[in-house]
């Protein structure tokens, strides 16, 4: 069973000054440009953020983007992540990526009950041989794959701003 992993892979470099510098770009004269090359204390960057988010301009926040490394959650997980587009995703696909051992996730209710989370491990464990003999027999995986529970282990990588 797949236990789920998250790591940050990447962020703006400087998220403090992306957010600082929007914010007085919003109300400012000067160019972002100039405004940039500039330097401000750490103090005085806090201190506009915190005023400009706790007067509701959360769009700043928007500026810095950070990027995760998602892997062993279910793709009944990953859909409800897409479906509501807080970030940008690249997912493993089951088209191009051919399954050869189970691997999935177990809600924490059926882990409780012995019976019943016997019964899940067969029914998946089954589903599973199924997908591996339709594609040994060429049927394409992109077909095999309608056979594979929401319960399977995906992974992708997830780009978001601050304020998602």
């Amino acid at each position: 069973m797949a236990k789920p992993k998250i790591k940050i892979l990447d962020h703006t470099a400087k998220p403090l000054h992306a957010v600082y510098f929007a914010a007085r770009t919003c109300y400012s004269a000067d160019s972002p440009q100039s405004m940039w090359r500039k330097k401000a204390p750490i103090d005085k960057m806090q201190a506009l953020v915190l005023r400009t988010v706790t007067a509701g301009h959360h769009s700043v926040l928007e500026h810095a983007m950070f990027v995760f490394a998602v892997s062993g959650i279910s793709r009944a997980c990953s859909h409800q992540l897409v479906r509501h587009r807080v970030a940008s995703f690249s997912q493993q696909s089951q088209r191009y990526v051919k399954s050869s051992a189970p691997q999935y996730v177990t809600p924490p209710s059926i882990k409780k009950q012995p019976a019943i989370s016997r019964k899940y491990h067969k029914a998946i464990r089954d589903m599973y041989g199924l997908y591996r003999e339709f594609t040994e027999k060429g049927i394409a995986p992109e077909d095999a794959r309608f056979l594979l529970p929401n319960a399977s282990s995906t992974n992708l990588i997830m780009t978001m701003n601050l304020r998602s």
